[in-house]
């Protein structure tokens, strides 16, 4: 029976094929990108935000050096009070 379908609607099988392919393999809302010294950025296909990926609080934050600086200000404020109660053990 599948190989009638498919003889007959060859067509409309690669048709639905594509559609599925489209709709959940490409493309993704990201486009990711590395830049000049490494980093990662990812840009949403649909807003154009750009947000970068922080290692330091495995986190994407926006792209812009107000976050960049809070980010960095909140991983040493996370390991300077690890490093304290390690020490107070």
């Amino acid at each position: 029976m599948l190989e009638k379908f498919l003889k007959n609607n060859w067509r409309s099988a690669i048709f639905v094929g594509v559609i599925l392919f489209a709709g959940f393999v490409w493309p993704t809302p990201y486009y990711y990108y590395r830049s000049k010294d490494g980093s990662l950025f990812r840009q949403n296909r649909i807003t154009r935000t750009t947000e970068g990926y922080w290692p330091a609080l495995s986190q994407w934050r926006p792209d812009n050096l107000e976050a960049y600086t809070q980010a960095k200000k909140e991983a040493d404020e996370k390991r300077k009070k690890t490093a304290e109660a390690a020490d107070k053990k």
